[in-house]
């Protein structure tokens, strides 16, 4: 080879050598890039993900808190429960309970507490997220919530599983498990507590065993105990580095006395009540206005108040609300009133309706709505499973599948709730009920209360006691004998609605005295009625409900007269006074008369028809239509007319 080609050769590795390194360097550059590029997007999935989860940590820590706080306040409740001891403006849920001589204990175990904390928790975080506004430029897909509560002796957790897809462009991330941790001692003063109830049920706490349990406890706990009365004990626990105070009260019988108010309704004493009290929904928006100033009142709140003194004054105990679920809204609607009457004192029943216009269908949104309904309203322990299919055209079949799915959602949530089936309209409707029944019963589906409505006309009050035969017989026939029989829709009218004959304020007195008459003795224990006129019910001017309120409220045919009690109302209050307390009566066959009986063996009568009534006490009183009383001097002998009467010894 020459040298010329030698160099050539030289030159030309030399250049291939140069390129190969300027390869290898610039590929190595590349991949740098690369590198920081993975790098940064990496870093800014970080940066949000942190971000999300300290913002869902954030709404979840105040409402933990909030939950905390109330089971402090109510003694393991989250509300103030139905039996409750009111002191100084604070009320103090019974937690032990003596009734009748039997020892109840009330105190929630705390896989309850911290499932009810849970719930809480749940319900009031997707407000506060708000769908993640906070974070506008990346897509968040959410799966099913859930959470978990673990009390502690000085501390909370709550564990929340709230499946989150966080997308932006081609880049996903995922989130689902957020916690806080709350330093509160509740495990502890719970614990003390449950140590507390549990002496009160096997036996009164005395001086020395009070002093010994205080003693236990430490110095750096507080208990105060005060006894109020011979029955009544309220006490509250706190640790002195703590910002709450644990809560609640028992009640002991008085040896010879009577048995204190219970939770659930005694099934062999007459009740009374009011439906929708409050309810305003129903009116435009200008006629409300129009109805809050005709009243005097600032606000539906108020006005609520003021139906519901209405109420007690007319010794009721009970106010049936229905929850409605319009399609437009998908959500139950109306529910602050439930909580202004129940706060007068008033035992709430809810009527749960369908979606409008879904023809009974049950949406999974729908049940969850129902669920979360019932953990609202903590306190309602009687729950009617739709009103009045019988009048809306779905079939037997269409309305026992609905009443399976919801009813099992309310006992899910509140396992010691009633459930009342039917809100039957009229005797006509005993079919479609039979056949309902019977179909429960082959799925071993159980009810409490068996319930139908009775809106009179003219003249039909003695339909009230034919409906109620035809429904205890149906009963009868279908072995649910042993269910509660309420009437929670019932009345007639006063004036002259469009399509009705005329009636007077007497004619809707005389129907509530042989109603009530023929209903208590036909083994109903509750009635409830309308209590103040309803202008332009469901829109109809001139209306049957226009006119079956106790209660004139201004409008149409009653301008001039707002507020004005009719003596309906009158008669409502008499005779709800009267049959407080009675557990039995007799019927003296041939004739309307029925004697009323009271656990204290004092008694009534109420009478109509015809013929004499001879009656051999000393001395009675004797009411009539118009709510006058006469003393009359016995032995005596009445001479019945179709204008019934009470009458009762003095």
């Amino acid at each position: 080879m020459k040298r010329g080609q030698a160099t050539i050769f030289i030159i030309l590795g030399i250049v291939i050598f140069v390129i190969v390194i300027f390869l290898v360097l610039l590929s190595m550059a590349s991949q740098e890039d690369e590198t920081k590029l993975d790098i940064q997007q990496s870093a800014i999935e970080s940066d949000v993900l942190n971000s999300v989860e300290s913002f869902v940590e954030d709404c979840m820590e105040p409402i933990g808190w909030e939950a905390i706080n109330l089971s402090y306040q109510y003694g393991g409740y989250l509300y103030r429960d139905v039996t409750y001891l009111e002191y100084r403006n604070i009320s103090y849920n019974y937690l032990c309970y003596s009734d009748g001589g039997e020892s109840l204990n009330y105190f929630k175990p705390k896989e309850v507490l911290e499932r009810n904390i849970g719930k809480y928790v749940i319900d009031g975080i997707n407000k506060c997220i708000d769908d993640f506004d906070s974070f506008p430029n990346f897509n968040f897909e959410k799966g099913s919530v859930s959470a978990e509560v673990d009390i502690k002796p000085e501390k909370v957790y709550i564990f929340l599983n709230y499946p989150l897809n966080i997308s932006k462009d081609d880049r996903l991330s995922s989130l689902s498990n957020f916690s806080v941790v709350y330093d509160v001692k509740l495990g502890e003063v719970y614990n003390i507590a449950k140590e507390i109830v549990l002496e009160e049920l096997k036996d009164e706490l005395d001086g020395n065993e009070w002093r010994e349990l205080r003693n236990d406890v430490g110095y750096f706990t507080r208990l105060q105990r005060d006894t109020l009365s011979d029955v009544d004990r309220r006490y509250n626990i706190s640790i002195f580095d703590d910002a709450f105070e644990f809560r609640f009260a028992c009640k002991k019988p008085v040896e010879g006395g009577q048995p204190g108010e219970t939770r659930i309704k005694s099934a062999d004493e007459p009740e009374f009540g009011f439906l929708n009290l409050g309810d305003l929904s129903y009116l435009s928006d200008s006629e409300k206005t129009q109805r809050l100033n005709n009243f005097g009142v600032n606000s539906e709140k108020e006005y609520a108040e003021y139906e519901a003194n209405l109420a007690k004054l007319a010794n009721a105990k009970w106010v049936r609300v229905d929850f409605e679920y319009p399609s437009r809204v998908g959500e139950f609607v109306d529910l602050g009133r439930v909580g202004w009457v129940h706060d007068k004192g008033l035992n709430v029943i809810g009527t749960i309706h369908p979606e409008t216009g879904i023809n009974w269908d049950r949406s999974p949104k729908y049940l969850e709505d129902v669920g979360k309904l019932v953990r609202i309203f903590d306190y309602i322990g009687y729950w009617q499973i739709g009103d009045e299919p019988d009048k809306v055209g779905i079939s037997a079949d269409e309305y026992v599948d609905y009443f399976v799915e919801v009813s099992d959602v309310v006992k899910g949530e509140c396992e010691n709730c009633k459930i009342l089936l039917g809100g039957a309209s009229d005797k006509s409707s005993v079919g479609f009920y039979e056949e309902v029944l019977v179909k429960l019963n082959g799925l071993g589906k159980e009810f409490d209360i068996f319930d139908y409505h009775f809106w009179s006309k003219k003249g039909d009050e003695m339909l009230a006691e034919e409906s109620a035969i035809a429904y205890f017989d149906m009963l009868n026939r279908t072995d649910n004998l042993r269910r509660d029989f309420w009437v929670t829709e019932m009345g007639t009218y006063s004036g002259e609605p469009t399509g009705y004959s005329s009636q007077t304020e007497e004619d809707q007195a005389r129907f509530f005295i042989k109603v009530f008459a023929l209903l208590f003795s036909n083994k109903v224990d509750l009635v409830v009625s309308d209590l103040v006129e309803n202008y332009k019910f469901e829109g109809v001017s001139n209306g049957y409900f226009d006119h079956t309120g106790l209660v004139y409220d201004g409008f149409g045919e009653s301008i001039g007269k707002l507020g004005v009690k009719k003596k309906s109302y009158d008669m409502f209050r008499i005779l709800a006074d009267k049959f407080t307390d009675v557990n039995r009566y007799d019927k003296i066959p041939g004739f309307t008369r029925y004697k009323f009986i009271k656990k204290n063996d004092d008694y009534f009568y109420i009478a109509w028809g015809s013929g004499g009534f001879t009656l051999g006490e000393n001395q009675i009183r004797m009411i009539g239509v118009d709510g006058v009383e006469y003393l009359m001097d016995g032995p005596i002998t009445i001479q019945l007319t179709d204008d019934p009467v009470v009458i009762e010894p003095v």
